[in-house]
């Protein structure tokens, strides 16, 4: 039976995966290759006995799950970029945002992170990252938010 704690950080990583590729399967898929690519990157197996407790994930290593969501998202994003250009057209505001942008939103607003961490995630310059949050925040209180969401 899946954790109360791992379902929501689930949840989370979902929507965050989502926000940055707005189609359910590839955002579900990302979510599964990130984990997949985080057990390859620390080379444990599934059945290490500190992977039984769902704190292994959720309290020391979650900054490095949407880390690889992130990188893995951003690669998808780039193999299909005339694709994506023409879907975010008929989305909203947020999904105008660079992709950049929409990840640091949706870590700031909608996950709660703080900017260090979020510079660390994304391996972006704090400037950018303020920028990101800055003109996200009037991109988005001028028309339909997510922000709240």
């Amino acid at each position: 039976m899946i954790d109360n704690k791992v379902r929501s950080f689930l949840s989370k990583a979902f929507g965050f995966s989502f926000a940055l590729i707005p189609e359910e399967l590839m955002a579900q898929q990302i979510v599964v290759d990130a984990l997949t690519a985080f057990f390859l990157k620390t080379q444990k197996n599934v059945l290490d006995s500190d992977l039984e407790t769902p704190d292994f994930i959720l309290n020391d290593h979650k900054d490095e799950i949407y880390k690889q969501i992130f990188i893995i998202a951003r690669k998808r994003f780039m193999q299909q970029n005339q694709f994506w250009k023409d879907q975010i057209k008929r989305v909203d505001e947020f999904h105008e945002l660079t992709f950049e942008q929409k990840a640091v939103v949706t870590l700031y607003y909608r996950l709660n992170y703080k900017v260090d961490e979020i510079i660390y995630i994304l391996q972006l310059k704090r400037v950018e990252v303020l920028e990101s949050l800055n003109y996200g925040r009037s991109k988005l209180t001028s028309g339909a938010s997510v922000v709240n969401g």
